[in-house]
């Protein structure tokens, strides 16, 4: 007859949640907020356990907090959109990178009031339509990163008696 023998409990088998560098960044996000707190909670009548209790329990609370915003505010910074000044052969041969210049385009006033005639050979002619007699005119400016998906641009611009009104830029999360 053959014997088994019964494996104890060892740390060194058991599967681990977390990596070596994992628990490097844990340890690097909480270990500085356990101290800040305890240096907070030194004046209080607190005894030395509570206080490690507390300081440790708002440390390890703190730990998905603090990784959320790091990461939010990573996505917001390289989700930035990058804005270049207006530049009509630039506008007019590259489509997909208009987005980069309308910010320039209306702050500038590049627009304000002139003709549906003089816009068209400003910026070109509209994307949803050939008859520039419509006093609603659009274009599609181009695709951005945003997140984890895609953001299309698009500016809208207006015309009240032959000439420019307001322009509006959309932007459409996908």
């Amino acid at each position: 007859m053959h014997k088994t023998r019964q494996e104890g409990f060892s740390i060194f088998r058991m599967k681990t949640w977390m990596s070596l560098g994992d628990l490097g960044i844990f340890l690097l996000i909480t270990l500085p907020v356990f101290f800040l707190v305890r240096w907070l909670l030194r004046n209080k009548n607190l005894s030395k356990r509570a206080s490690l209790i507390w300081s440790a329990a708002v440390g390890i609370l703190a730990y998905p907090v603090i990784v959320y915003g790091l990461i939010m505010g990573y996505f917001t910074y390289k989700d930035r959109l990058p804005n270049r000044a207006f530049d009509r052969s630039e506008w007019l041969a590259d489509p997909t990178k208009r987005y980069e210049m309308q910010q320039d385009l209306l702050a500038g006033k590049k627009l304000e009031g002139k003709t549906k005639t003089e816009v068209c050979a400003m910026i070109g002619l509209p994307d949803n339509q050939q008859d520039t007699s419509k006093n609603s005119w659009r274009y599609t400016t181009g695709m951005s990163s945003a997140g984890f998906g895609v953001q299309i641009h698009s500016l809208h611009l207006k015309f009240a008696n032959g000439r420019f009104l307001q322009a509006e830029i959309f932007k459409f999360l996908d």
